[in-house]
């Protein structure tokens, strides 16, 4: 048997396999078989991988009715049968480097289950780079909360031991309703003790995610729009260069907010506290299992916007953090505020929404600031507060898109209030 098997779940993207296969078969390493389970996927899917099994017999597929969620249970049977040492995972519609199974690979060298980081490609064309350390005590103990999380998750990023995979109590099984498939994946390893845990910011593939714009986008839209990055992705600047002009993504702040960074004097401290030590950006991200400090290289620009992650969770603390805040979201990255308290909210939603009402009091983002606070109160049924303030926004930015899907969440929610009370 191959010494790798990559399993590659699909539904409906069909043509996009025409990429991600390919991503596949470039890779440096040939040691692979490559199982492509079809959940309920369409006859132009199984025509694309007859095609592809017949030029690569190490490619093959295996159809089936679409299963429950996102037909994980169908995983379980392929990766029980193999005599793979080692299991890795790719999207129908991601894209690897050549060097992605080396990367993973030289991770699981000391480790059982191997995390790294997340390079996606937005339909603006925004770069982001998603990375957390997943060894901390921290990080493990989330996978024991109710529902059990953990820092960042993925189908791509995550590689694991076969022998560690048959130690789990149940492996691949459709995720409950609220839990990302992924994440109820990995946190089995995750809050074992015995499982030993491979991190780094790395990136060795990338994804450009279906929401937003690419939601319309036809399966043929789609693969145009990966074969850009598929021409690219093996050049030997070409990812670096995208990691360094990315943005930091949000599980950065979900860690920080964890960890009660926002209790730290300095953001050294602060990353710390979550593992993960900034080093100059032209440096290669560093390989840890364990608890030992990650090493991520940070341009300027990325480093201002951890600071003010971490000034997020200190606004109130002290007078100087808030003008700290001010200051730092002033610099070009206050767009991202947003998905910032956003994620924050998720966790403790009453903190960061008093967060939004203190910088608005400060003048920071107003505008912004408000679209937050109008969305919390109505995803929190506070529907009395919404209408104030819709109300009070109404003077100077009723014509504003986001006011009006703001209005219209509102008036969703009203309608809905009688069945849900």
């Amino acid at each position: 048997m191959p010494r790798t098997l990559i399993l590659c779940p699909t539904h409906d993207h069909a043509d996009t396999l025409f990429a991600s296969v390919a991503s596949v078969r470039a890779q440096q390493d040939p040691d692979w078989e490559l199982v492509v389970i079809c959940d309920g996927a369409p006859d132009r899917s199984i025509e694309i991988l007859e095609a592809t099994r017949a030029a690569d017999p190490r490619v093959r597929f295996v159809a089936h009715p679409k299963g429950a969620r996102l037909g994980e249970a169908y995983r379980d049977p392929i990766v029980r049968g193999s005599d793979a040492e080692f299991i890795c995972h790719i999207g129908d519609d991601d894209l690897w480097c050549d060097t992605h199974l080396g990367v993973m690979r030289r991770m699981l060298e000391n480790a059982d289950y191997a995390m790294q980081g997340t390079l996606e490609c937005e339909a603006g064309g925004t770069w982001v780079w998603n990375f957390a350390h997943s060894g901390t005590n921290g990080a493990r103990a989330l996978a024991h909360h109710d529902p059990p999380a953990i820092p960042t998750a993925g189908l791509n990023p995550f590689a694991v031991r076969r022998a560690a995979y048959e130690r789990l109590e149940s492996g691949w099984r459709p995720a409950p309703p609220g839990l990302g498939s992924d994440v109820n994946m990995c946190v089995q390893y995750v809050r074992r003790d015995d499982m030993r845990i491979a991190s780094s910011a790395v990136t060795s593939f990338v994804k450009l995610p279906s929401r937003l714009k690419r939601q319309a986008f036809n399966p043929t839209e789609r693969l145009i729009d990966l074969m850009p990055v598929l021409a690219q992705i093996n050049r030997e600047s070409y990812l670096p260069g995208c990691r360094r002009d990315a943005v930091i993504g949000t599980p950065v702040m979900r860690a920080l907010y964890h960890a009660d960074a926002g209790a730290c004097a300095s953001l050294e401290a602060a990353l710390a506290m979550i593992g993960i030590r900034a080093v100059a950006p032209q440096a290669a991200p560093g390989i840890v299992t364990g608890a030992d400090m990650m090493d991520v290289p940070l341009t300027p620009s990325q480093s201002l916007q951890c600071r003010m992650a971490w000034l997020l969770l200190r606004v109130g603390c002290t007078r100087s953090a808030d003008q700290e805040l001010a200051v730092t979201a002033a610099q070009g990255i206050s767009w991202l505020l947003t998905p910032y308290l956003e994620t924050w909210g998720q966790y403790a939603p009453d903190p960061a929404l008093e967060a939004a009402r203190r910088l608005r009091r400060a003048h920071v983002e107003t505008e912004v600031m408000t679209a937050f606070i109008i969305r919390t109160l109505i995803l929190q049924r506070d529907l009395s507060a919404a209408e104030a303030e819709l109300s009070a926004a109404s003077d100077t930015w009723a014509d504003t898109g986001w006011f009006l899907q703001m209005r219209a969440w509102y008036s969703d929610a009203e309608r809905r209030k009688p069945r849900d009370a």
